[in-house]
């Protein structure tokens, strides 16, 4: 028997807006926009913040992740960065009680 899935849409911060993100995770998230909406998203550098958030909707966007993950609305993350810095970002996920995926 197969699970039933939550019919609630999830609302997800997308940490990292370089390749991972606009190339993979965003062309899979559009087939799916029943469960998850883009909420806000961060990137050290804010060219590439501004422009992921504008194409995601116009979503608010952050240069430091710990901002991201103080949002309410936030109540996931997708991390996108290279491995060596997951585990920063990891770890502020779960203190802040934030489900995350990288």
């Amino acid at each position: 028997m197969a699970a039933k899935v939550n019919s609630r849409t999830i609302h997800l911060g997308v940490i990292g807006c370089g390749i991972a993100a606009s190339e993979l995770h965003w062309p899979a998230l559009q087939r799916i926009p029943h469960y998850f909406r883009i909420s806000a998203v961060c990137n050290h550098t804010e060219p590439k913040a501004r422009d992921f958030a504008r194409i995601a909707g116009g979503v608010p966007y952050y240069l430091e992740c710990a901002d991201l993950l103080k949002q309410d609305p936030v109540e996931a993350v997708l991390i996108g960065l290279p491995i060596e810095l997951n585990y920063r970002v990891d770890k502020g996920c779960t203190s802040g009680r934030k489900a995350c995926h990288g």
